[in-house]
């Protein structure tokens, strides 16, 4: 992809007080442009990465939204983590070689990119066939996503969750039992 290739280009020439910011808005992706921008956030813009889910990431795109140092969502956001999807070609043996290299590479990678948002049977499932389909409240439940832009201003994905939190409802205070008076 010669756009890409231009984009990631120009981006590796920023300087060090350079930021980035992401919007995303992607059905999902090929992993090597994926891994590419992976390489650019840790080499180029460690620490000084912003993500934002607009309104929605599936696949690479759900990963590529991890990889921000801040993480902003919308109240209409969403994400999907899956297994990735792929082909290859070429004799029955290269195919089967590749297949191999190609699962166990993005296991591994996978598994390390995602520990600190699905628990290790999750992520089994995931190569499994299970998808995780996640609103904004489940990517702040999760500690995926780090901010919320609502009514106007950007605010912490834990001052967006107390809205769901019910307050305990206060139980009335038991009667004290009345003397009954003997007649």
């Amino acid at each position: 992809h010669p756009e890409l290739d231009e984009l990631f280009n120009t981006l590796h020439n920023a300087g060090g007080n350079d930021t980035l910011t992401i919007r995303i808005d992607s059905p999902g992706g090929m992993l090597s442009e994926l891994y590419r921008f992976k390489a650019l956030i840790v080499e180029k813009f460690y620490d000084r990465c912003t993500t934002i889910l607009d309104p929605a990431g599936a696949s690479a795109g759900a990963l590529t939204f991890t990889y921000g140092d801040k993480r902003i969502v919308y109240e209409h956001s969403w994400a999907m983590f899956h297994d990735w999807s792929g082909g290859v070609w070429g004799k029955a043996s290269d195919i089967e070689k590749s297949l191999t290299f190609r699962r166990e590479l993005f296991k591994k990678t996978f598994k390390n990119d995602l520990k600190e948002f699905f628990t290790e049977e999750e992520i089994e499932n995931m190569f499994k066939g299970q998808e995780f389909w996640l609103d904004a409240k489940e990517l702040c439940e999760r500690k995926i996503a780090t901010h919320v832009i609502t009514k106007g201003k950007t605010i912490t994905a834990e001052e967006y969750l107390k809205q769901f939190i019910e307050e305990p409802k206060k139980e009335p205070k038991p009667k004290k039992p009345v003397a009954k008076k003997k007649q």
